[in-house]
C-alpha cells in the first residue's frame, strides 16, 4: 500500500535475482529529481553526500555507490590477477614502451 508520499516499500521478488528486492513507486520532478526512500538507500548502503554511479542497464536506471562499483569491478577482474605481478606496473611499462616506439 502506498504511503502518503506515493511510495510503496514492500519487498518484491525480483526477476532473476537471488533475493527479494525492495521496490518503491515515485515520480520525477520537473528538474529531474527523484526521492529515493530511506529503506532503499539503506538497503543499497547509500549515505547522504555519498558519490554514486548511475547508468542505464537493460532499460532500467541502476544506482550504486562508487565504492560498491569499484568492489564489483575488482571482484570481476580478480581471476585475471597473476600472483606477484602488478597490473598497474605492467600497464605503465606497456605505455612507456609504446611511447618509445613512436
Amino acid at each position: 500500500m502506498p504511503n502518503p508520499q506515493g511510495f510503496s516499500e514492500a519487498p518484491v521478488a525480483g526477476l532473476g535475482q537471488k533475493a527479494p528486492a525492495l521496490q518503491a513507486h515515485g515520480s520525477f520532478g520537473k528538474d529531474g529529481r527523484v526521492l529515493i526512500p530511506i529503506a532503499l538507500r539503506e538497503a543499497a548502503g547509500i549515505k547522504p553526500g555519498e558519490r554514486v554511479v548511475i547508468r542505464v542497464q537493460d532499460g532500467a536506471l541502476v544506482i550504486e555507490t562508487l565504492d560498491a562499483r569499484i568492489a564489483r569491478i575488482q571482484a570481476f577482474l580478480a581471476p585475471y590477477k597473476r600472483e606477484g605481478e602488478s597490473m598497474v606496473d605492467e600497464l605503465i611499462a606497456d605505455r612507456r614502451a609504446e611511447a618509445l616506439r613512436e
